[in-house]
C-alpha cells in the first residue's frame, strides 16, 4: 500500500492471469453501491 500511496504504479498482470476478475475504481465500485442503496 505504501508503495501505491506514493504514486507507483503495481504491476497486477501475473495476478490478473492468476484470478481473472474486473478490476473496479473505488468510485465506480461507490456509485454502484449506493445506485443499490438508493434503489432498495
Amino acid at each position: 500500500m505504501l508503495y501505491y500511496s506514493e504514486g507507483n504504479v503495481i504491476d497486477m498482470r501475473e495476478t490478473l492471469r492468476k484470478f481473472p476478475v474486473q478490476l473496479t475504481s473505488v468510485k465506480d465500485y461507490a456509485h454502484e453501491t449506493m445506485h443499490h442503496v438508493a434503489h432498495s
